[in-house]
Parts: structure tokens; C-alpha cells; sequence
């Protein structure tokens, strides 16, 4: 079900009007700048009683280790101090900091500064987990963020909503590929070095747009391929080639730079512990289980031909998506969890995706359009199926595929035996795809031939750019889809997509039609005192 263009375009036109009428944005107000942190602040991994904070702090001469203080408070003034903390920060760690800090409140905003001497960094703003019982929760989602495709006005949009917990990104938070689209990406061509790595991420945490979202939120991310390589696996990716290096010491040198640059608590870096996995569980009270999935660096390789068509491998049973120890904790994750729902982020589509749909059984399925999704997996998907038989109200949220997705989670769509399209009867869970915040799909609206072919998608649309925000109350788990004007320039309009929702205990997606409503007591967002401009 195509979203109507013209129709956002309209809904863009009166967005423009309203944000001519409103004050400036974040990124156009005038900042005082800050030598020391040109890469602002940023925190993660909320939980009740701790949130790690981030910050890069670079010294004055460029090599001497630098000392740092971070103070955390309740207000914006900084006057209701919580936590404070200080240490050294030097270039073995390309002078980034991460604190991970006790805190004293659940369910709560906290305000934060990082100070080097007499210079300060920008004001942010994160949130703990709650405690307990909770009536409602909503997450920003994003995922594929290009920088050289275009401008990250998506980000824009999320830096302004007051109401979120966190924000949640499913992969490809940048690119190690270069593209030019829009935006030159330095440095040129395809990086594969422990510094090209850090100097990705320092171009990516330059741009305005991310700084702030960043600033007043709470991240919470996994990696998809491009944060290392093109279609990475295990042991290899299919973009490493010759003069590359060892595929062992690329992997290694995009891991350092990951947990350097993001706020991602160190326990889950698998270099300072061979034992340690990105996978993760984070508790937002009795409401709601976050699973965050590695569907990608502990995978096998992928089959080698897409579209697939009855290809040995995609029912090969030892071929692993998750690996056997990852799959093991879902399953003990997901039966033990006594919370309302559990929403799982994996950042490759769980569903089928077919351009000529058959029964799986007595045929094959039909024709597989993307066998790097779980499509090239299926008898390690048909496990986690036989999972969600025993779990109920399970929602996927899913990026990768720079495309807006409802969709049924169902054993065999195409056998109306097994799954009823019109009741949504053999349904096991629903899943959620973010659209892009840059990245483009390679079809329009109109090619999309394929999607009579899969009677379990409910919505789909390609052509625009944006973000998702995952509303879940006891009564429902509701996808909203905003879509951005363009990326080919800064802009500040968005307007509202498509919802669909699945009701507590229907496993199955509804059409809603109208976004789900804000809260009403969200928290301050972090003024604009003591921000830096970016260099």
C-alpha cells in the first residue's frame, strides 16, 4: 500500500507554512564555540539507575592527555547536582570519554556538562529507564544515515521531540564506503584503517543535525554491515578486498572506533573481552523487554546470489544469522521476560520478501528478493518462529532496507493454510521498518510489482526519507512513519506518513492512520547555553 506522494507533498507545504511561523532551529541559533569539544556530547544504554555519557575532549597542542570533570543534575541550571565524575582522556583512545554513571532516579531527565579547565561543553540532556509500572513509552528509530547521500534533517525533527526515551538506531550509523551524492565524505574513497575509522566518525559528528539529536536524547544502537564493511559477515565481507588488510584486523579496528565514538556501554566490546557481544536487554519497567540483535558481524556469510530461487544454502541447517550462543540467550530472553511487550531491534528484515510468492512447502517459497536478510537464513528463522509460538506480543523494529515496512510475521504467507492476509489469523508477531534517514532504496513506488507477492506486508514505501517513533502503551504497540521534504539540503519540514499498530494479544498489524499522541508531561528540552559549533 504505496504511501501517496502527492498527498505528503501537500501535507510538506503546510508543514513549511507552521515552521516559517516558529522561532529558529536548533541548528540555525547561534552557538558558542568550544575548541576543546567539537564533537559535542552524547549519552546511552539507559537503564533505572545509570546511563553512560559521552563526550570528545581534544587538547590544546593536539597530543597532551587531557583532563575532564562531568557534572550530572536534574535541572537545566545544573544547580540540583547528582553525580559528578572526572578522569584523563588521551590519544590511545582518539581522546573520546565515556563515563558510565550511577544515577539516583528511574523514569527521570537528567542534564549533563563535560568541562576541560574553563572550557565547556554543550548542555545535554538524557533520560533513565523506568521502574516498575509505566502507562506509556516512545522511541525515535532510525537507521541508515549516509552522510554523503544527503542532510540528516531526519535527526533535525527527533532533537526536537521533548516526549522520547530514547532514540534507537537499527545499523549503519555511517558508511565506511564513500559516496558523494550530496555531500563529500571524507576521508575519500572506502575507509578499512583503525584511524580512517576515527576519521569517519569525526566527519559524521560534525554535522549539526546529529550533534543535537544527540544532545538531547538518550542513544541506543547496533551496527548493521557499513559500520566495518559493505555486506560484512563473520568471517569476511564481500567489499574487502585486496590491499585491505586482514579481514580479522579491519573487524577489529571498526569494533575500537565503535565503542570510542558511541555510548555504548564498554562491557559489550568484544576487544576488551572475548567473552562480551553487542547483543543486549534493556528493562523500561513492566511495559517493555528492548532485545537489541547482532544480525551481523557473528552471522555466517550470506548466500552469494540474490534474487534466490530454491538455492541449497537458504535452507542449509547449519548456517547461523545469529550464531548459536546469541540465539540461545534470545530464547532465554524473550520466554523468560513478565513484561507487558517485548520489542526486538534487529537490523536486517525478519519477514519474507518475495517477487513471485509460493507455499514454502511442497515448493520453495518462490523467488527471495534480498537473501542478506533472514530470507538467506530460513531454517535459523523457522527456530525463531518456533520461539514466538511460545511468546506473544513481540514486536520487530528493523532498518537496512532504506524503506518504510507494516508487516505480518508469519511461517508461510503464501499458503493460505497457514495465514489468512484478510484477519491476520497465523500471525505470530508484527515488524516495524524504519525508513532511512538518507540512504535511498534502488526502486520507487511504482516498481513495486512484488508487493502483491507478499500478502503479509500491510504497508510499504520506498521513495521517502525519515524516521519512525515506536509509541507502546499496555493496550498497544503503535509504528508512526515522518517523512522529511528532502535531503538534498537543509530543510525543517516533515510531515506525518502512515501508523499501523498491534493490539495487545493479536500478534498482527492494524492500520491506525493518525500518529499516536505525544506526551503530555515530557521534560524540558536542554536550552541552547553553552552548545558549540562545529569545525
Amino acid at each position: 500500500m504505496p504511501h501517496n506522494r502527492r498527498t505528503f507533498l501537500q501535507a510538506c507545504a503546510a508543514s513549511a507554512i507552521l515552521s516559517a511561523c516558529q522561532s529558529p532551529s536548533q541548528t540555525q541559533a547561534t552557538r558558542r564555540s568550544s575548541p576543546v569539544f567539537t564533537h559535542g556530547v552524547a549519552s546511552g544504554d539507559p537503564l533505572a539507575d545509570r546511563v553512560v555519557f559521552w563526550t570528545r575532549a581534544l587538547p590544546t597542542d593536539g597530543i597532551s592527555p587531557v583532563e575532564y570533570s562531568l557534572v550530572v543534575a536534574t535541572d537545566p541550571d545544573l544547580t540540583q547536582v547528582v553525580a559528578t565524575a572526572s578522569g584523563i582522556t588521551d590519544a590511545r583512545r582518539d581522546f573520546t570519554v565515556k563515563e558510565d554513571i550511577a544515577l539516583p532516579f528511574p523514569g527521570t531527565t537528567y542534564y549533563y556538562r563535560f568541562n576541560v579547565g574553563a572550557e565547556q561543553s554543550p548542555l545535554g540532556r538524557t533520560r533513565t529507564a523506568p521502574l516498575g509500572s509505566n502507562e506509556h513509552l516512545r522511541f525515535a528509530v532510525v537507521a541508515c544515515s549516509n552522510y554523503g547521500n544527503g542532510y540528516f534533517n531526519a535527526y533535525q525533527q527527533i532533537a526536537r521531540r521533548a516526549d522520547l526515551d530514547a532514540v534507537i538506531h537499527l545499523g549503519d550509523y555511517f558508511y565506511a564506503g564513500a559516496s558523494n551524492a550530496v555531500r563529500d565524505t571524507k576521508p575519500g574513497g572506502e575507509v578499512f584503517t583503525l584511524e580512517g575509522y576515527r576519521q569517519r566518525f569525526k566527519q559524521y559528528r560534525t554535522d549539526p543535525d546529529l550533534l543535537e539529536c544527540h544532545r538531547q536524547h538518550p542513544f541506543i544502537t547496533i551496527w548493521d554491515d557499513h559500520e566495518s564493511a559493505n555486506n560484512s559477515f563473520r568471517e569476511g565481507a564481500r567489499a574487502h578486498g585486496e590491499g585491505e588488510g586482514e579481514w580479522r584486523d579491519r573487524k577489529a579496528a571498526s569494533i575500537q572506533a565503535y565503542f570510542e565514538w558511541l555510548p555504548v556501554r564498554e562491557q559489550f566490546n568484544p576487544l576488551s573481552n572475548p567473552q562480551a557481544h553487542l547483543y543486549r536487554k534493556l528493562q523500561y519497567g513492566e511495559l517493555l523487554d528492548l532485545v537489541m540483535l547482532d544480525t551481523r558481524l557473528l552471522r555466517d556469510e550470506p548466500p552469494a546470489d540474490s534474487p534466490a530461487l530454491c538455492e541449497p544454502a537458504l535452507t542449509d541447517p547449519s548456517r547461523q544469522m545469529l550464531g548459536e550462543v546469541q540465539e540461545a540467550w534470545l530464547g532465554e530472553q524473550l520466554r523468560n521476560s513478565t513484561a507487558q511487550w517485548r520489542m526486538i531491534g534487529t537490523s536486517v528484515m525478519l519477514g519474507q520478501w518475495k517477487i513471485f510468492g509460493l507455499p514454502d512447502q511442497p515448493t520453495c517459497g518462490g523467488l527471495y528478493l534480498n537473501a542478506d536478510q533472514w530470507d538467506g537464513f530460513q531454517v535459523a528463522r523457522e527456530r525463531i518462529f518456533d520461539l514466538l509460538e511460545e511468546v506473544p506480543n513481540c514486536g520487530f523494529i528493523t532498518g537496512d532496507i532504506h524503506s518504510a515496512w507494516a508487516l505480518d510475521v508469519v511461517r508461510d504467507p503464501n499458503n493460505p493454510l497457514a495465514y489468512n492476509p484478510v484477519t491476520g489469523e497465523g500471525s505470530l508477531a508484527v515488524e516495524f521498518v524504519s525508513n532511512s534517514v538518507t540512504s535511498a532504496f534502488p526502486l520507487d513506488n511504482g516498481d513495486l510489482g512484488f508487493v502483491g507477492q507478499n500478502v503479509h506486508v500491510k504497508f510499504i514505501e520506498t521513495d521517502m526519507r525519515g524516521y519512525m517513533v515506536m509509541d507502546i502503551t499496555p493496550e498497544r504497540m503503535q509504528a508512526d512513519w515522518w517523512f522529511v521534504d528532502t535531503v538534498a539540503m537543509p530543510s525543517e519540514v516533515e510531515a506525518f506518513g502512515e501508523s499501523f499498530a498491534c493490539d495487545h494479544g493479536s500478534n498482527r498489524v492494524q492500520r491506525i492512520g493518525s500518529p499516536s499522541a505525544e506526551k503530555s508531561d515530557a521534560p524540558a528540552l536542554a536550552p541552547e547555553d553553552g552548545a558549540s559549533t562545529p569545525v
